[in-house]
């Protein structure tokens, strides 16, 4: 009966280097899927912004409009960052079994290396696509730098909740023994998340039962997180909300919960990555146990 080879033949180190450096110049020999997300982030924001834009100064759809946008960030870079792994992550999992098997490195340094090579670009696009969003939809105007420090911490919201979606994506790709099936179960897994994220059903009206469910939503912690920064303790000129704090009690949002999002879409991100990793230590075994 053949064993994994021990010790492994690069040091913790080295396995975790020439991953990254792998890692990144794959991404440079294919950057099919980077400029497609790149064309898309800036494609998608333009369009849906200059929706927004032309009643930018109409005070009676002020809050509609914002709360739609806001709910609408999210909602995009969470699927585009499901997406952007399912699409590619299942597809590598056979050669990772195979080098692990070899004994060419361990599990945490392979999930490490994925981590430090993609987190960058996980960064920009969602960044960016917030960025152009927030100003054609006229979310929140910067007049001092108490506004300006909430669009930067907005834009880290936005990137959290992304980088939350794509820790998901590689839970589901790590437990989907094919990319077709990956493709399917992680929307569907993802949409009913999307239901509790604050917009399309008031967050007091969840039933208990579901109440489990509204716990893993990403959504949810990226919009309340977002409608807080943007409403509380806003003087604002609406028929229907006499002021901003007004508007999140509407929608069922505890002004007082932004650092508890925060921990939780924190909680999430490295959540997902600890079951995505234990998924892929558990391949590993299998694989070795049928004889690969």
């Amino acid at each position: 009966m053949s064993a994994r080879p021990e010790p492994y033949q690069a040091s913790q180190w080295t396995q975790l280097s020439q991953l990254v450096i792998r890692a990144r110049v794959a991404a440079i020999r294919d950057p099919v899927l980077t400029k497609a997300r790149a064309g898309q982030t800036f494609f998608l924001s333009i369009v849906i912004g200059s929706m927004y834009a032309y009643s930018i100064d109409n005070s009676d759809t002020l809050v509609q409009n914002i709360m739609g946008a806001s709910f609408f960030m999210v909602l995009n870079q969470g699927i585009l960052g499901l997406l952007s792994v399912l699409q590619v992550f299942p597809l590598d999992i056979p050669l990772f079994l195979r080098e692990v098997a070899a004994g060419r490195y361990r599990v945490h340094n392979y999930v490490l290396a994925r981590m430090a090579a993609e987190v960058p670009l996980q960064m920009v696009f969602p960044a960016i696509f917030g960025t152009i969003l927030y100003f054609f939809v006229g979310m929140r105007p910067i007049y001092s730098p108490v506004d300006f420090a909430v669009f930067c911490e907005l834009m880290f919201v936005v990137v959290l909740t992304a980088n939350a979606s794509v820790s998901m994506g590689y839970a589901v790709g790590a437990l989907c023994r094919t990319p077709q099936v990956a493709l399917a179960v992680g929307p569907a897994v993802m949409l009913p998340l999307a239901i509790f994220g604050g917009l399309l059903m008031n967050s007091d009206a969840v039933p208990p039962y579901w109440k489990w469910l509204e716990v893993f939503s990403f959504f949810k912690y990226g919009f309340h997180a977002c409608s807080i920064l943007l409403w509380r303790n806003r003087e604002i000129d609406d028929k229907f909300f006499p002021n901003g704090d007004s508007v999140l009690e509407a929608y069922g949002i505890d002004s007082d919960t932004l650092y508890i999002n925060y921990i939780a879409l924190a909680t999430l991100f490295v959540g997902w990555r600890i079951i995505a990793y234990l998924l892929l230590v558990r391949r590993t075994k299998q694989e070795s146990g049928s004889g690969m």
